[in-house]
């Protein structure tokens, strides 16, 4: 898939102490564009923020060494 799919722009939208976020515009194979949020994370840092159709955001507590 990263094949059919081309970055044609990309915009800082913020730049924080720890993160930077731009907006990308993907361009796809069949001519189609979207914009897409992307974080930067300068300790390389990752993470899947998965929204609904409904705008309802789902997260996860994740607990390391506790029980």
């Amino acid at each position: 898939m990263i094949d059919e799919m081309k970055r044609q722009k990309r915009e800082l939208v913020y730049k924080g102490s720890i993160l930077d976020i731009y907006k990308d515009t993907m361009q796809f194979a069949n001519g189609k564009t979207e914009e897409w949020d992307f974080v930067s994370h300068r300790k390389g840092a990752a993470a899947v923020l998965p929204v609904l159709d409904d705008g309802r955001i789902i997260m996860e507590m994740l607990s390391r060494g506790r029980q």
